[in-house]
Parts: structure tokens; sequence; C-alpha cells
């Protein structure tokens, strides 16, 4: 009886945490523009922690590739206590080879307050980057070489 009551307070506890982080409150679609090149993407925190990343399964993710065939979506979902003082970063760079110099674009991505990105764009070594607002659903990003431009 005392394992059975140990069992019903882990579940309890485990149905808790999963349910007080939620479901993403945004979605985004990643994508490549032009060209065969592939890109790796990671996303990570820069202000705060009590958020994450999922895919379209539902699983926390911080790292996926695409190419212009194949666009990534994610979701962005938190915990209690996050305000929008919270940032995080996507950085994507085209896998071409090389060591070093490879094209990145990295988005700082935090909000002014509901529904009102702010977004800043860096882009290095020939990359372009660029992201549209879906109202009511969240940004989809771009990336691409300055030969793709983004519009």
């Amino acid at each position: 009886m005392k394992n059975i009551a140990y069992l019903g307070l882990f579940i309890g506890i485990a149905g808790f945490s999963q349910t007080s982080l939620g479901t993403p409150h945004t979605w985004h679609i990643v994508s490549a523009a032009g060209g065969t090149e592939t890109w790796k993407c990671q996303l990570a925190d820069a202000y705060e922690t009590n958020f994450y990343f999922v895919d379209k399964n539902l699983r926390n993710i911080t790292e996926f590739e695409i190419n212009p065939q194949s666009p990534f979506t994610f979701g962005f979902a938190f915990g209690d206590n996050v305000d929008f003082n919270l940032s995080y970063t996507l950085a994507c760079t085209q896998q071409n080879g090389e060591s070093m110099g490879s094209p990145k674009t990295v988005f700082v991505i935090g909000a002014n307050g509901p529904a009102d990105p702010d977004i800043k764009i860096v882009n290095f070594h020939g990359s372009f980057g660029n992201y549209t607002v879906v109202p009511g659903v969240g940004e989809n990003y771009f990336v691409g070489l300055n030969h793709s431009k983004i519009e």
C-alpha cells in the first residue's frame, strides 16, 4: 500500500510538472532560401530560463537542420513566472565544410509586450536573414546567402 501511495505521489508530481509547462505559446517556421545549402540551427536562451522549444510532436529540441526543401517548425513554450524580459537566440550556420568563416545568421528574439516582437538580426560571412510576423501564430524566420536575398 505504501508503494502505491508513492507511485500515486510520483504520478501526481509528474503530471503537475508537465501541465505547468503548458503548450506552445507561439509556433515558428525556419526556412532556407535558394540553393541547396544545409543549415544547422540552434535555439538557446539569452535571458531567463523558464521556457523551452518543441518540435511538431512536442518533443524538446534545441538543434535542427534545414535546407530549401525542408523547413523546420518549432513551438515556443514557457512555464510560470515568465515576463517580457526574456530573450532567446536562433543561430543558423551554413554547413559548407569549412572550419571557420561559414555563413551564419543570428536572430536575437525578444518582445516589447504581447504580440509585439522585438527581433534583431546579425549576419556573418555573406549570409542574409529576415522574418515575417504571422498574427496570432508567431514569427517565421528565413536564412540564405546574399545571392539568394530574402524579401
